[in-house]
């Protein structure tokens, strides 16, 4: 991927807060670089500089036009406001969707109300300093996990004004599992789930554009398969299914996800293995199957993380649209469900824990693609309710409301595909389930439940890596 410096609209907007920025461009669509020279750019109106840059076409004077510039000058008070603020955590931006009507912005969420109309591929995650350990009663965890090293992570992926989260989530999912499992790489086409996922339950919308959620998706390339990127390009709105009889198959399938919640979800543990001589479509690149994890709980999650890798969730994401850089704090404990995303890890900045996540909004969205959200103490505790369950997840029939938890409710809905590995996997998929037994800056002995001592070290490169095997060259020096 090529990587172009720009210079952030807001630095142009307003001078006193001047930054560079960086973004990935992605495929043919390129970036367009703003004019560096500063000093004949404030001398342009900011609303001007900004229909040109995003290649608007409001007429002037128009209603629009004025109404754009209205909606543009409150986002651009907003941003500034926020940035004035000595003890913020994030930093806000001026973006493309600075015009954008609230209703245009919540198409971005994917999930819609149903009264309304690189590195190489393969590597094992990242970890954080070897020696640091978060322990429970049950197991022990790195302090940082990313898996933002895989090629796959890189593959930015702008939804624009579709409702296709869910389809891209699925996709990016499916993408770094794939990867890890089978050590190589492979793209899977978000606009076959566009087309041909089928909604019948209207859970989370009403399919394709107008939404649908990540276990539809998820049971769809596991009994359908899922064409490439590139034999199916993404192209931003419904089509026609390419899979004819697929498609037609699994409308017609009584049994289709057919168990609900107490909240209405597909919440799905739906495991296909070859025994009864028929294997499914999805078995041809690994995808034997997928897990619903149990709701509002922390720990289940972070274990599918570090043990397998980057997890699909369900998040509010209203307040995200300013977003430029640093750890978001902006949700509050009640939380509308609206929008899915891919979890990539986790970590902590200058005493601020955070969960990294990928959006869908492309390479010039927030840190190149990735939002951190702060990560509380007590995650499960941080809870509160969605009053709208069905612009989420939710199917016909759901409750008025439900409970959810965790930073933008991030621990509602995660979905975790489960793959065969052809090849020896780079790192032990089972983490230990038992205590450190020894400390060192270069490495962390452990054992699993079986006994058996694997270490975690710090390779040439300084990248953390789980070993199947204890390194022989151990320090001695423990730390406190």
């Amino acid at each position: 991927m090529a990587r172009a410096t720009r210079l952030s609209l807001y630095a142009v907007l307003s001078p006193a807060l001047l930054k560079l920025g960086a973004a990935v461009g992605r495929g043919a669509v390129h970036e367009r670089s703003l004019d560096k020279d500063t000093d004949a750019a404030e001398d342009i109106d900011p609303f001007e500089k900004f229909i040109k840059h995003y290649d608007r076409s409001y007429l002037s004077n128009s209603d629009e036009y004025h109404h754009r510039r209205e909606l543009f000058n409150r986002r651009l008070r907003q941003v500034e406001e926020h940035n004035s603020r000595p003890d913020r955590l994030w930093t806000a931006a001026v973006n493309t969707f600075a015009d954008y009507t609230e209703d245009e912005r919540s198409q971005l969420r994917g999930w819609r109300d149903l009264h309304r109309g690189s590195r190489g591929h393969g590597q094992a995650a990242s970890y954080g300093h070897a020696s640091s350990f978060i322990e429970t009663q049950r197991r022990v965890y790195p302090q940082t996990v990313s898996w933002a090293n895989l090629s796959s992570a890189k593959n930015f992926v702008d939804q624009g004004s579709c409702g296709s989260c869910w389809a891209v989530a699925t996709v990016s999912t499916l993408e770094a599992h794939y990867e890890i499992t089978q050590q190589a790489t492979r793209s899977f086409s978000t606009q076959e789930l566009v087309d041909c996922v089928p909604n019948p339950r209207h859970c989370g919308g009403k399919g394709g554009c107008d939404g649908a959620t990540v276990e539809l998706a998820m049971h769809w390339a596991l009994h359908g398969g899922l064409a490439t990127a590139e034999a199916n390009r993404y192209e931003a709105q419904d089509k026609s299914c390419s899979k004819a009889d697929a498609f037609e198959a699994a409308k017609a399938d009584p049994h289709h996800l057919s168990a609900l919640d107490e909240d209405g979800r597909l919440a799905v543990s739906f495991f296909a293995d070859d025994a009864d001589g028929k294997a499914l479509s999805g078995h041809a690149f690994g995808l034997h199957g997928f897990l619903t994890l149990e709701k509002n709980k922390e720990e289940p999650l972070v274990a599918a993380l570090v043990d397998q890798g980057p997890v699909a969730v369900s998040v509010g994401a209203a307040g995200w649209y300013d977003y430029d850089k640093g750890v978001f704090d902006g949700c509050k404990s009640d939380a509308v469900i609206d929008h899915a995303v891919t979890l990539y890890g986790y970590g902590s900045d200058q005493g601020s824990k955070y969960w990294l996540i990928r959006n869908s909004w492309g390479g010039e969205w927030g840190e190149r693609g990735f939002i951190r959200l702060i990560r509380h103490d007590d995650e499960e505790s941080h809870c509160g309710y969605d009053e709208q369950p069905g612009q989420g997840v939710a199917c016909d029939g759901a409750p008025a409301k439900v409970r959810v938890c965790g930073t933008c409710g991030i621990l509602y809905d995660a979905v975790v595909p489960k793959f065969k590995s052809t090849k020896q996997s780079l790192f032990r998929r089972e983490s230990p389930e038992a205590r450190i037994q020894q400390r060192s800056s270069k490495t962390a002995v452990v054992k699993d439940k079986n006994g058996a001592h694997i270490s975690l070290g710090i390779e040439h490169n300084a990248v953390p890596v789980l070993f199947n095997e204890p390194v022989r060259s151990i320090r001695t020096e423990t730390r406190s």
